[in-house]
């Protein structure tokens, strides 16, 4: 029998970006079994919006919330919901490609093993401008793929950044996401994240190298509300690692990797929330760099001479914050037998 594939969105206030986004689920070429909508007690004109596409198109299926729930929250509550073998669950304020249904089917088909089909994503402004150097992808990976766990370890997650996902352009195969205990709520905006690592670790996946949806990058957006409590983002890495080596999930991740992670992860997020606050931001400081190397050798001792200047400064600055935070050990009493532990 054909594959079957259930869209499921859960939308807060974003009646702006609605129409694009459903616009472009019910024009894939690829048609899904159903398009469960949630509508988490919207303040805005959303739940009109989504409404009227009801009305006109018999696939989507509306639900709204008495009172808001949060992302994770209703994610699991789709995922009960839906019926079929494959779940895509594309944001309200993002906007998918055309084809990516049939591609991530058809390679589904070819795979039926593989637990996840993804691909690229492009990043895009508010307005829908495309952001130059915002294609993310799998860099070892220019052809169509099948990787097993071990391919997928070595070759994605070895090689890309801690904080690297993809999973806004998967499709998941939902008996191996309900195998993973969905999206786990305590994992915050990682919850998609850490469930993909965790399928193609045991069911590997298909990667398509293709642009497969925009991603709009918004101020208040889940990713960027976390970025600016880094201690927020280091509880998260915490119970991401604890959860990895957990009786459930150690044979899926070894322990090298993870103890790899957990210090590049938190790395980052340190380093990132320092830039953040910094005299020149990180795009502000590649455009100067950018500019004085132009001025040839003069332009060489003049960067050099910037960068340790900012080097300085940030010791200078940001040393008390640092040692703060290298000492936070991440909050994971959320688990039981676990505890909050400073390092």
């Amino acid at each position: 029998m054909p594959l079957t594939l259930s869209v499921l969105m859960s939308n807060f206030n974003h009646s702006r970006y609605l129409p694009e986004a459903l616009r472009a689920v019910l024009e894939q070429s690829f048609q899904p079994l159903e398009i469960i909508i949630i509508d988490d007690a919207s303040k805005d004109d959303s739940a009109r919006i989504i409404r009227e596409f009801a009305a006109r198109n018999p696939l989507i299926r509306f639900i709204q919330n008495p009172r808001n729930q949060g992302t994770t929250v209703n994610g699991n509550r789709l995922l009960e919901m839906a019926r079929g073998d494959y779940i895509y669950g594309p944001a309200c304020d993002d906007r998918i490609a055309p084809g990516l249904f049939e591609r991530a089917m058809a390679s589904a088909a070819r795979h039926p093993q593989a637990g996840i089909v993804f691909g690229k994503y492009q990043a895009m402004d508010p307005n829908g401008k495309i952001i130059e150097g915002g294609e993310l992808g799998v860099r070892l990976w220019q052809q169509e793929i099948f990787a097993d766990p071990q391919t997928f370890l070595k070759e994605c997650l070895d090689v890309e950044l801690a904080t690297h996902s993809l999973a806004c352009a998967a499709v998941f195969k939902r008996e191996a996401l309900l195998e993973v205990g969905g999206f786990r709520p305590e994992l915050g905006s990682w919850s998609d994240t850490f469930a993909m690592r965790a399928i193609a670790l045991k069911h590997g996946a298909c990667y398509i190298p293709q642009v497969l949806m925009h991603w709009r990058l918004l101020p208040g957006s889940l990713a960027h509300s976390a970025r600016r409590d880094p201690r927020h983002l280091l509880d998260i890495g915490a119970r991401a690692a604890w959860l990895m080596r957990s009786p459930e999930f150690k044979e899926r991740f070894p322990e090298g990797h993870v103890a790899r992670w957990e210090r590049d992860y938190r790395a980052m997020v340190i380093r990132d929330y320092r830039d953040s606050l910094g005299l020149f931001p990180r795009p502000r400081r590649k455009r100067i760099r950018a500019a004085i190397s132009r001025w040839g050798r003069a332009g060489e001792r003049l960067g050099k001479l910037f960068d340790d200047f900012l080097a300085g400064w940030y010791r200078f600055k940001f040393r008390g914050m640092e040692r703060e935070l290298s000492a936070y050990g991440g909050d994971i009493s959320c688990y039981s037998g676990a505890r909050h532990r400073e390092e």
